[in-house]
């Protein structure tokens, strides 16, 4: 960063590829196929976003965990019925309006989930096992602060 505090436009575009390579390889089907395996679950991908976003929640309707995957009703409706017939969610009424129905992760999807979780950690670790240890605690850190940019800046869009 130059004394102006303005990031110089060589930074920002290595910072850029570099995150490129990450999201574009973490996002392969065959990594998170992978990562899904050593989990030992029969789950897809899909159903591994569904389980995130629905343990970050209590119960969530239909049309509002569509809204956070970013996908349409439908495709969260069929997610949400493998996940259910899998029983890693389950489905309820909702008691606010009795037409509506509220889904959240079983104890069976919790395990799940935290398998998940668990093989994508022990991923990492294999990774940075060869880094010293100062390297891997500055990585944490500045990882840490650019989520919390990341998210600041596009809380507002």
């Amino acid at each position: 960063m130059d004394p102006a505090g303005k990031a110089s436009a060589e930074d920002v575009s290595d910072v850029a590829r570099a995150l490129s390579v990450v999201l574009r390889r973490g996002n392969l089907p065959r990594v998170q196929e992978q990562l899904i395996k050593d989990a030992g679950i029969k789950i897809d991908r899909a159903g591994y976003w569904l389980l995130r976003t629905l343990s970050d929640e209590d119960r969530l309707r239909v049309s509002e965990l569509a809204a956070r995957q970013g996908t349409d009703v439908s495709t969260a409706c069929r997610q949400l019925a493998r996940c259910e017939q899998a029983g890693l969610v389950c489905r309820e009424a909702d008691p606010r309006d009795m037409r509506a129905v509220l889904f959240s992760i079983t104890p069976q999807g919790r395990d799940a989930l935290a398998r998940l979780q668990a093989a994508r950690l022990a991923q990492l670790a294999r990774m940075l096992a060869g880094w010293n240890p100062r390297d891997r605690h500055t990585l944490a850190l500045l990882l840490a602060r650019f989520a919390a940019d990341y998210s600041n800046i596009t809380a507002a869009a």
